[in-house]
């Protein structure tokens, strides 16, 4: 319970995007998984930070590289450990989105999505690379339903947002 509970606020604290906000994020993901190892969603949620706080923190392609490589392999542990935890897909889907996988990426998403049962987090996530690869109606109807799920989510919102511009709608 206590791992558990070091997950959502995680969670929570990583939402903010910023890079204090990030590092808090990730030391907590650290301590809950210093409490459980083998809890797969506090690695999978390590890899969605750790690719965050590297996007705004490295200082040289070689670090970035680095520690985007350090990332996927956090989605890969906490695969190895739940081959079928959705939102572990999802970190991997959006691992190689960031190295331009993009059909690894799309497979990895996919599968998540059939896993979802409804995981906002994870139908957000495919919405948002729906859009990357220029598909915006569906990629806004699948961010809209993360929304619906999750109207409180600043996440589902930023989201949202996001889809709309990438689609060029700006009203």
């Amino acid at each position: 319970i206590a791992a558990q509970t070091l997950v959502f606020q995680a969670r929570e604290v990583s939402y903010q995007l910023t890079v204090p906000a990030l590092q808090q994020s990730l030391q907590l993901l650290e301590k809950a998984i210093s409490l459980d190892p083998n809890y797969a969603r506090a690695y999978a949620m390590k890899s969605f930070v750790a690719n965050h706080l590297a996007t705004r923190t490295a200082g040289t392609p070689a670090q970035l590289a680095k520690s985007r490589d350090q990332a996927l392999q956090y989605a890969k542990i906490a695969l190895s450990i739940a081959p079928n935890l959705a939102i572990a897909r999802s970190a991997l889907g959006f691992g190689y989105a960031l190295e331009l996988q993009m059909g690894e990426s799309l497979r990895e998403h996919r599968i998540a999505l059939s896993l979802a049962s409804g995981d906002p987090d994870v139908i957000r996530n495919y919405g948002y690379a729906m859009s990357f690869i220029g598909k915006p109606e569906e990629a806004l109807r699948y961010v809209d339903q993360a929304l619906a799920l999750d109207p409180l989510n600043s996440a589902s919102h930023r989201s949202h947002v996001s889809v709309l511009f990438h689609a060029r709608r700006y009203e």
